[in-house]
């Protein structure tokens, strides 16, 4: 194949007649309604090809080039590949065109939003020290990928960063109310957590009791128990919450029996 033949010639050193494989290999573009496994071997062979030209051949131009057409050329309304963008982003940032890599990156949210775009253009800016496109992006991110987790709670740990408590808190609520996210339990973690390190025991209290009522979770359980036990040394009430718990698990076992 294209893609063995590129491989091979890597050791000959012979930039001409590599660069010709490659475009030779690059014009074979996979037909629109073909599968993204034949899509993802022809992204990566011009992703090869590209950095070819930037590390082999010392021509970022051509480098470019390859970047460019690969993008003009794939169905971005099909299939969408978050590595293309990441690579081009960072290729930008490594000839110090910093305003093409914002471009590059808004155009790749604009067209196909990805966590993985979002994490490459939000490591930039923090690097930039360009907190307020940080904060920017983060919001972008919670709204336009609602159901991912992540972007709720790195968002929510960029405000706690910046001193920002009661942001950070209401990101979190805002993110359990708005139902869609996903793996639910990590986000009470996150949020349990979060309190633990601004040392609110009562808020810590009530997300324990919010969260069991939201989803009754022997690990939940042990948490809330060793926060009394352990954090308060109140072994009273760890009692009454373990009598608590088994006694919730019980009533869930005859529920079930209905």
């Amino acid at each position: 194949t294209w893609f063995e033949l590129c491989e091979l010639l890597q050791d000959i050193e012979d930039v001409e007649v590599i660069r010709a494989t490659y475009e030779k290999a690059a014009s074979n573009v996979p037909q629109e309604k073909k599968e993204k496994q034949q899509w993802s071997r022809y992204v990566l062979l011009c992703i090869k090809y590209a950095i070819f030209e930037e590390k082999t051949a010392k021509s970022p131009e051509n480098a470019r080039k390859v970047y460019h057409s690969l993008i003009d050329k794939i169905p971005h309304k099909k299939f969408a590949f978050s590595r293309l963008w990441v690579l081009y982003a960072y290729f930008e940032v490594r000839q110090g065109n910093l305003n093409t890599v914002r471009t590059i990156l808004g155009f790749a949210i604009g067209t196909c939003p990805r966590s993985a775009i979002f994490d490459a253009y939000i490591e930039i800016e923090s690097i930039l020290g360009e907190k307020e496109n940080v904060r920017k992006l983060y919001d972008q991110y919670t709204k336009l990928i609602p159901n991912d987790v992540r972007g709720w709670v790195m968002y929510a740990q960029f405000e706690y960063q910046e001193n920002n408590v009661q942001k950070a808190r209401d990101l979190f609520e805002e993110a359990i109310e708005s139902e869609q996210v996903e793996k639910i339990d990590h986000l009470w973690a996150y949020y349990i957590q979060f309190e633990t390190e601004t040392g609110n025991v009562e808020n810590i209290r009530k997300l324990y009791r919010r969260s069991i009522s939201a989803n009754n979770k022997l690990s939940l359980w042990k948490g809330f128990i060793y926060l009394e036990a352990e954090n308060c040394n109140d072994i009273d009430e760890a009692r009454k919450l373990f009598d608590e718990a088994e006694l919730s698990f019980a009533e869930d076992r005859e529920e079930k029996k209905k």
